[in-house]
């Protein structure tokens, strides 16, 4: 008698257990070697490698082995890389502003240095995302030194009128400066998105201009003061009838 009645508890049950059984197998899947992962589905840890540029293959599976001790393992939808710095070098203040193939020959090193990143993490199956550095804060490179020899009102003021040597204005007043500036990282966007395009395994993610910043020093007398005084900065921040100056 209990056999029979176990019997036919389990047959009513039969139905419920088949439609659990359908719905684990359409929501839950069980990802096999042969599915495929959608890219825009990957999550990708990149922790920052500061010391990444010109590293050997050898030094980045040494680097990547820690993350994957330290995190755990990878999967079909966690990849583990690192984010790389790359800095901008402009060379020629007077570049023609209209050639492409012009500003490209004068990027030759920078574009070098993001394909050599790419193709040290590509023999190495490691995802990268690069940050894209101009001359950062009092830094200076060619086109930076050339804008500041020709116009001083390119550069940031501090308080006291005195130059912030090597810190550009973010001051639209700057045309050229704003001008040269476009141009070089337009060529180097193309680049990095041609690159992303090529290699979507490698190269997953870019960001710039990592260090966009208002100059501190002694001149702005350790008040944490971080301002632009610059003629152009103030004229363009200013009331017309504060401050009179057409650039």
């Amino acid at each position: 008698m209990t056999r029979m009645i176990s019997l036919s508890v389990s047959r009513r049950l039969w139905p419920i257990i088949g439609l659990v059984a359908l719905l684990s197998v359409v929501l839950f899947p069980v990802p096999s070697s042969s599915q495929t992962v959608n890219r825009d589905d990957v999550l990708y840890i990149l922790p920052y490698w500061v010391g990444g540029l010109g590293s050997t293959d050898a030094d980045l599976l040494a680097e990547i082995e820690k993350v994957r001790q330290r995190l755990g393992p990878e999967g079909p939808y966690v990849k583990f890389g690192f984010a790389l710095y790359v800095d901008i070098r402009m060379e020629n203040w007077n570049v023609d502003l209209s050639n492409a193939t012009a500003i490209r020959a004068v990027l030759a090193t920078t574009i070098a240095r993001i394909d050599g990143l790419i193709d040290t993490a590509r023999r190495n199956n490691v995802p990268i995302s690069l940050s894209l550095l101009t001359a950062i804060r009092g830094g200076y490179d060619p086109v930076q030194t050339a804008s500041e020899g020709e116009d001083i009102r390119s550069m940031q003021w501090y308080s006291d009128n005195v130059l912030a040597s090597g810190w550009w204005t973010h001051s639209r007043y700057a045309r050229k400066a704003m001008a040269v500036q476009e141009a070089y990282i337009r060529e180097i966007g193309k680049i990095v998105a041609n690159r992303m395009a090529k290699y979507p395994d490698t190269l997953v993610a870019a960001s710039g201009d990592g260090e966009v910043e208002l100059a501190d020093g002694v001149a702005n007398r350790g008040a944490e003061i971080y301002a632009d005084y610059s003629p152009f900065a103030v004229a363009e921040y200013s009331s017309p009838a504060i401050c009179a100056l057409t650039p």
